[in-house]
Order: C-alpha cells, then sequence, then structure tokens
C-alpha cells in the first residue's frame, strides 16, 4: 500500500510534497548544495576585503606550521636524539613562544570578525 502524499508548508522556499522517498529530502539537498555554491562563490563581498581578510589569516597560518614544525623537532629528537634543524631544547622554547601567540592571534581574527558580523546590515 503506498503512502499518501503529505502536504509541507516550509518556511525556506514554499510547499513541497513529502512521499516517503523524496521531495523535502530533495529539496533540502538541493537548497543546501545552493547555499554551499553561494556562499563560496564570494559574488557579494568587496575584492579589498577579500584580499585583506586573506592576508589577515596568513600570519595565523604561520604560527601554525611553525608549531606543527616545533613539536616534529622535539619528537624527532627524542627518538633519534637529533632533529632536522634544530635541537630539543631550541624547539621548545619556540614552541613556548608560540603557542601564546598563536591563541593570541587566533582570538584576535575571532573578534575581529565578530565585530564587522555585528557592523553588516541585516539582510534578512
Amino acid at each position: 500500500m503506498p503512502i499518501p502524499p503529505i502536504e509541507v508548508d516550509l518556511p525556506i522556499k514554499g510547499l513541497y510534497t513529502y512521499n516517503g522517498r523524496n521531495g523535502v529530502g530533495l529539496h533540502a539537498k538541493h537548497l543546501l548544495q545552493e547555499t554551499i555554491k553561494e556562499t563560496f562563490t564570494l559574488t557579494q563581498v568587496p575584492r579589498e576585503a577579500y584580499v585583506l581578510g586573506l592576508g589577515g589569516t596568513i600570519p595565523y597560518l604561520a604560527t601554525s606550521l611553525a608549531t606543527v614544525f616545533c613539536s616534529y623537532e622535539i619528537q624527532r629528537t627524542a627518538t633519534h636524539a637529533t632533529g632536522v634543524l634544530l635541537n630539543g631544547s631550541t624547539a621548545e622554547a619556540w614552541l613556548q613562544y608560540l603557542e601564546p601567540l598563536q591563541v593570541g592571534y587566533g582570538a584576535v581574527v575571532c573578534s575581529v570578525n565578530l565585530y564587522t558580523y555585528n557592523r553588516l546590515p541585516n539582510e534578512v
């Protein structure tokens, strides 16, 4: 016995039919794909803001890579008694310097994003 269709009014984009196999699920999948595509095309973002935003993440990326490298050097020194470029104590000293720097810079990036988001006009 087939399942009778149920009319569902969704606030997303109108009236859909759900029959247990397709309907809302297909529309939700399509809407999700469409939303992701619109989000990452960045057509509404001014070029200057886009470039400055990406440029602001370069120091965070650099400290992240340096943290990974220092931890690798510490591990390599512990297992092989020598690092690739640094010895264990130097890598530990750099790591103790880089970790708070990375956390602080990450906090600045987050707070700038939140500040900018709160200053945008409400469009919805």
